[in-house]
């Protein structure tokens, strides 16, 4: 694969192969990321404690295999896909689930990244004074295409400010829908979905929409930038709410421009999007995004525009971090705010202990460098080389800085010993 496996570590089955799993803890579903060799579609086998399941894991490598031609020199990428299923009973922890590669299993080879393990709670029920989608129309099973009912529902429950249900189903909408003003709740991600790949496009949003518990999966196979393949794509307005979708096979899952003041995207899961999880363009300061669950093999990270800092409110939500000066770009979670150490790029990660009794011993060392010269005349230089390895700049940028001062090889071979005998002449060393 080009992109390398979460961690580090993947498997690939053939005929009569098999890769076993251990249940961390209560579950009826799974989630998994594999691949299939391109061109090929299939199913794969489930089995829970030795017992074959009826249904099986669809695959295919219709996701897996982008082109961007439009680059000069560009070669196909070859991304994880992901598969899920609920299993049709609850196992508790310590339940082995077994991928297997049976007779009717032919679109191997099989690449078996990872699995997550859900226990997924039951279709929930429809709010009092909603109004159900399959009322209006709309087909639960996807054979016909429900944008009118859908629309027709919006309609009806604008004027109270009411709620539209989306029940457990798969709706077929081929078309935009306005949700201006109106909640669409779902029975839950796992059992309503809409399969759309362009859902809301609104320039200038009416504000008060929100969404939640429910998924939209699309047919996106290429990065297209002159096609707006998005779920939304521009404005929902002020004041509205994205809270616990499931968002696939898009090439944007939000695409935000325009007015989204207070606008909250919670909760949510992105996965195999041909470009961003979640775009804000421009930057506006009142926009909040906190607990995602992005795709790590692929650009669903969310995506954030630039404004001058990173800020927090009292409740730990990112508003608007600033990426380009290497902002904090994981979300808190249990609203806790994600304290971290830069590492490459602009990702971050916890210090572990071991780093931090790395800096306090070097930082002890530092104190007793004496560079050449009479009564320590090169203090500044001292001071400067602390502060430039606590912040990750690196020797040789402060070396650099002293040759262009003390060009005499004799102090350049001293100070080389120096730090030589220090061990911390590599460039760019992290701290």
């Amino acid at each position: 694969m080009s992109l390398a496996p979460s961690y580090r570590q993947a498997v690939t089955l053939n005929g009569g192969q098999y890769v076993e799993f251990t249940a961390p803890g209560t579950t009826n579903a799974i989630n998994v990321a594999y691949s299939v060799p391109d061109g090929r579609s299939g199913t794969l086998s489930v089995y829970v404690n030795g017992q074959k399941l009826s249904q099986q894991l669809a695959v295919t490598a219709k996701y897996s295999y982008v082109d961007t031609g439009w680059i000069a020199g560009s070669r196909t990428h070859k991304l994880y896909d992901h598969a899920r299923l609920q299993l049709g009973q609850t196992v508790n922890a310590g339940a082995k689930i077994k991928l297997q590669v049976d007779g009717e299993n032919t679109a191997g080879p099989y690449t078996i990244d990872d699995v997550e393990f859900e226990h997924v709670a039951g279709p929930a029920g429809q709010p009092g004074g909603s109004i159900s989608i399959t009322d209006r129309g709309a087909d639960p099973n996807g054979a016909t295409d429900s944008t009118g009912a859908i629309q027709n529902a919006i309609e009806s429950a604008r004027g109270t400010g009411g709620t539209v249900w989306i029940p457990a189903g798969r709706f077929r909408v081929g078309g935009t829908i306005n949700p201006d003003g109106v909640t669409i709740r779902g029975a839950g991600r796992w059992h309503s979905t809409l399969l759309s790949h362009h859902l809301i496009d609104r320039p200038n949003g009416g504000g008060n929409v929100r969404l939640h518990d429910f998924a939209v999966i699309g047919e996106v196979t290429e990065r297209n930038d002159q096609s707006p393949d998005n779920f939304v794509n521009g404005s929902l307005g002020p004041n509205s709410i994205v809270s616990g979708l499931w968002l696939q096979h898009l090439k944007v899952g939000l695409w935000l421009t325009g007015n989204n003041d207070n606008l909250v995207v919670e909760n949510n899961r992105f996965y195999d999007m041909t470009a961003d999880g979640l775009a804000v363009l421009p930057a506006r300061g009142d926009d909040q995004r906190h607990r995602q669950h992005p795709d790590p093999d692929r650009r669903d990270e969310p995506e954030l525009g630039a404004e001058p800092s990173a800020r927090r409110d009292p409740g730990g939500r990112v508003r608007q971090p600033d990426q380009r000066a290497g902002a904090i770009r994981q979300q808190p979670v249990g609203g806790q705010p994600v304290v971290g150490v830069p590492v490459r790029g602009r990702r971050w990660r916890r210090a572990t202990g071991s780093e931090r009794d790395h800096r306090r011993r070097h930082d002890r060392r530092r104190r007793h460098l004496r560079l050449p010269g009479r009564n320590n005349r090169y203090r500044d230089h001292q001071q400067r080389l602390g502060e430039w390895c606590r912040t990750g700049r690196g020797l040789q940028l402060w070396l650099s800085e002293w040759r262009a001062h003390h060009q005499s090889r004799k102090w350049q071979r001293r100070l080389g010993l120096h730090l030589e005998r220090l061990q911390l002449g590599r460039a760019g060393q992290r701290w």
